[in-house]
Parts: structure tokens; sequence; C-alpha cells
């Protein structure tokens, strides 16, 4: 933190990221939030001036580079194994599964006056609006019940379980390289955080 002594680290909320998702069936949020998703904006503690914006990004990029560079097996694995478990569970939609599930949902919708094709519909239709309306609460609500129904996140979480247990089985050498890599990553990142925290002479 070169010149700026007191600069702060940017902490961000825990709906930051995909460890915090909102239960698809909490009738408390979708009475509030519709299908709009949690803000999930940064608190930043640091005085918002050009000078401060500069340095914090240029220290940003340097640790990035250095961090990165000593963690890219890691990184670069990691991601693969990513990447292959989101192919391996996107597919609910077009699965026969999905297509029973997501029928009997259109049908419940429509009894009810919607002509949505799809829970992807219902969605979209709304998710980016700027405002959040009383016709999209209440018709996250009777979407709601409808899922309630037929079960429909119920059976997509059963199918999607079964994806990642057989891909899990399919990669299990692959995901212990990954575990074994992330062990070095965790002593690497801990060597440097001691080395900073030696005193200088």
């Amino acid at each position: 933190t070169g010149g700026f002594p007191d600069f702060r680290a940017v902490e961000y909320p825990p709906n930051g990221s995909f460890q915090d998702l909102v239960n698809p069936l909490d009738r408390r949020y979708a009475a509030v939030m519709g299908y709009h998703p949690l803000p999930a904006e940064p608190d930043d503690p640091n005085p918002r001036t050009d000078e401060v914006a500069v340095a914090a990004g240029e220290c940003a990029n340097t640790a990035m580079a250095d961090v990165y560079d000593a963690i890219r097996g890691y990184t670069d694995l990691n991601d693969r194994l990513r990447f292959g478990l989101g192919n391996a569970i996107d597919a609910f939609p077009e699965s026969d599964a999905g297509i029973a599930a997501t029928t009997e949902w259109a049908t419940c919708m429509a009894e009810l006056g919607y002509q949505f094709p799809s829970r992807l519909d219902a969605i979209s239709t709304y998710a980016d609006r700027p405002t959040i309306s009383a016709e999209e609460i209440t018709t996250r609500l009777d979407d709601l019940g409808c899922d309630l129904a037929v079960g429909y996140t119920q059976r997509q979480h059963d199918w999607e379980q079964a994806q990642i247990d057989r891909w899990r089985a399919d990669n299990r050498e692959t995901i212990q390289r990954a575990l074994d890599q992330k062990q070095l990553v965790d002593q690497h990142l801990a060597g440097l955080e001691a080395a900073e925290q030696e005193p200088q002479d």
C-alpha cells in the first residue's frame, strides 16, 4: 500500500459468489424480489478519488500477475473441471426429465392464465427489468406454486445430482490431482503471507 497506508481491501458480500445462492423454493424471497437476484455490490470503505482508483488498479494487476503465475497449474485444471461439470448439469431442459417437468409446469401456469412455454421464459420476462412490479411478484408466486405442484425444482435437483455423481466417478483421478494442486497453492500463498508479515530492515 505504498503511499496509501490506510487503504483497506474491498470485501465482497456473501451473495457476490455462487456460495450463497437463494433457495428457489423460498416463498419469502419470491414475494419480495420476484425474479430479481439480490444485489451483490461490494462495500468500498476507501475514499473515491482518481488517485486511489489508479493506485488500487495498479496494485491489483501486479498482485494478480504474481499470484496467478504461481498457481496457474491449479487454476487451469480447476477451470477445466468446472467447465466439464457445468456441461454435465446444463442439459436438464433438453433431457427427457426436463421436457416432462417443463410441460407439466407450463400446463399448470396455463391454467392460471399464463402462456410461458418454460420457466426460462418467465424468468427472462422480468429479471432484467429495472424495477420489481406487482405483476412480477404475482407471476413469481404463481410460478412457485406450479413448481411445487409438479415438483419441477426437485426433479431438476435429482437429475442434476445423478449427473454430478456420474461426472465425479468419471473424473476421479483429475479431481484428486486438482485437490493435490490446491494443497500446493495453499502452502505457496501461506508462504507469501508469512513473508509479507516479516519485519523489514
